[in-house]
């Protein structure tokens, strides 16, 4: 038996470039899709001024694009809604926030 090792990278890029994907598969609405760019971008202009007194706006942002994923009426695709949630908890535990369940 042989352990391998991998790590998990993930960015607001990243994410937005995953609500793009699932925008053109069609498994979110267009409405949808606007909602969680809105607040992923709204994460990247905090992100963008690269200061370290920032990170807790970032994970505020960030718990707002969690509570817009787990809204049914936004996301209601149980794989969609893990991918999204993944990512954003990882983005909140490497910006100093504790994620959520």
């Amino acid at each position: 038996m042989q352990t391998v090792k991998f790590s998990l990278w993930t960015s607001t890029d990243e994410i937005s470039a995953l609500i793009d994907r699932f925008k053109a598969e069609r498994k979110l609405t267009p409405a949808a899709a606007v909602k969680l760019q809105v607040r992923s971008a709204r994460v990247m202009v905090s992100e963008d001024k690269g200061r370290e007194r920032d990170k807790k706006k970032i994970v505020k942002k960030l718990e707002r694009f969690v509570e817009a994923v787990n809204d049914p009426k936004i996301v209601s695709d149980a794989q969609i809604k893990a991918t999204l949630l993944r990512d954003a908890n990882a983005l909140i535990v490497e910006n100093g926030g504790t994620p959520e369940n």
